[in-house]
């Protein structure tokens, strides 16, 4: 353990990790980036972010390192669903979550890999998805000379700002029906997809079950030609139902009407199971099955990305609760707050600088590389904030940000790798 202290809050903080040293080490080494509010150390193997799951960095000899990001998940049972983001209440514990555990491990690992073969690491990389896409941004940026390569996948960086998103969608699809998982069926959005299918498809010249211009689709899929009319009563949507999805689209708003967050893509993997499991019902028994943006989203906008935080009763009703009655209008100014010992906001410790204008200056003139993809029926991230990102660094780059940062957009990936997606790629070999 690395770091080991008593909190402000009384628990007991430090950052747990796990090295693998392969008999068969490529001289290579992976800092694995793991996800969702981290709290367990997850096995080191180096998840390449592939379909194929046996494809590990480790299985190509590749040394790993895998941590729990500075706090134990399970410290507090007491809180119920919401103990996995109970260290929010702590001010160095949010501190490392955001990025201070990548960057006191980093230097301890790459002694003892460079101890244990008793030479030096030839080239490393930090590899993650999700909150570990978001890690892999934040290395880069604040940690520009660490890291050879880093491949980031679907990436949350503005990870504070899309929570707000949870309480958008759950307030949004309550106005259809109080049960959540009631509000769209299966086929509520089988329907939707085929309506994206027959306005999209096509644009890219291709007709194969795949919108592969998504920026087209924006304009031409028109979400309320699937309202239900007089004479037609199936293959249809609600207007109770195309108003949700309208709303949950455009993204949270202020109380000037200014986007908080992003608007989201149209594309036909919004009728995935990965989909449906973040946004409407997950196939989780002891949630009730509740989205998981309604539980653990919950738990996370409650303790870690609002100051102060707030203190959450941890069942599936009292976590959903907590987001029909967020007011996203005045409560969203709490994601940029800052009080007594907590001296960074959620912003602050969890995005990494200047987002909304990078260059990775640093990063790039390191000779260092990065790839970027991300789905474009992502339910957790939205496609069109990274889309804006690399933009910007682009154009901050004259033009030229794919001499070091490559994005790609994945026609039908979700949160990772599945649905109606090609996800059986291999981006490591081109770091």
């Amino acid at each position: 353990m690395v770091g080991a202290r008593r909190g402000a809050d009384g628990t007991s903080y430090g950052i747990r990790f796990e090295l693998r040293l392969p008999d068969g080490w490529n001289e290579r080494y992976v800092h694995q980036f793991n996800g969702g509010n981290d709290g367990t150390v997850v096995p080191a193997v180096g998840p390449l972010l592939g379909g194929n799951k046996q494809d590990t960095a480790l299985a190509r000899g590749y040394a790993v390192v895998s941590s729990d990001a500075g706090h134990d998940g399970k410290a507090n049972p007491d809180r119920g669903l919401a103990a996995g983001a109970a260290f929010g209440f702590d001010p160095e514990a949010r501190r490392d979550y955001g990025y201070g555990a990548v960057a006191k491990l980093n230097p301890i690992a790459v002694n003892l890999v460079e101890t244990y073969y008793g030479r030096k690491i030839a080239f490393s990389y930090g590899v993650g998805g999700s909150n570990g896409g978001r890690h892999g941004l934040m290395a880069a940026t604040r940690m520009p000379n660490d890291f050879d390569g880093i491949l980031a996948g679907y990436p949350g960086f503005n990870l504070p700002k899309a929570a707000l998103q949870h309480a958008l969608d759950i307030q949004s699809w309550a106005k259809v029906n109080s049960d959540i998982s009631k509000a769209f069926s299966r086929e509520d959005m089988a329907t939707l997809a085929k309506g994206i299918l027959a306005a999209c498809d096509e644009s890219d010249g291709l007709v194969d079950g795949v919108v592969g211009d998504p920026d087209s689709c924006e304009t031409s899929f028109k979400p309320r030609t699937l309202q239900c009319t007089p004479g037609r009563n199936s293959d249809c949507l609600s207007e109770a139902q195309v108003t949700a999805l309208l709303a949950s689209h455009d993204g949270p708003r202020g109380p000037k009407g200014e986007q908080l967050y992003s608007a989201w893509a149209w594309d036909p993997g919004m009728a995935s199971a990965n989909w449906r499991g973040w946004k409407l019902e997950s196939a989780v028994d002891a949630w009730g099955r509740r989205p998981t943006i309604g539980v653990m989203g919950a738990a996370s906008l409650a303790q870690i990305f609002t100051t102060p935080p707030t203190s959450v009763g941890g069942t599936p009703e009292e976590l959903q609760k907590f987001l029909l009655e967020f007011d996203i209008k005045s409560d969203s100014a709490k994601i940029f707050a800052k009080e007594g010992s907590m001296t960074e906001s959620s912003v602050d410790f969890m995005t990494p600088p200047r987002s909304d204008d990078p260059d990775l200056k640093d990063f790039r003139e390191a000779g260092h590389k990065m790839i970027v993809f991300h789905g474009n029926a992502d339910p957790v991230f939205s496609v069109l904030d990274t889309v804006n990102w690399y933009r910007k660094l682009d154009a901050n780059n004259n033009g030229a940000a794919r001499s070091f940062v490559k994005f790609y957009r994945i026609p039908g990936m979700p949160h990772g790798a599945g649905g109606p997606s090609y996800d059986d790629f291999d981006f490591s070999h081109r770091l």
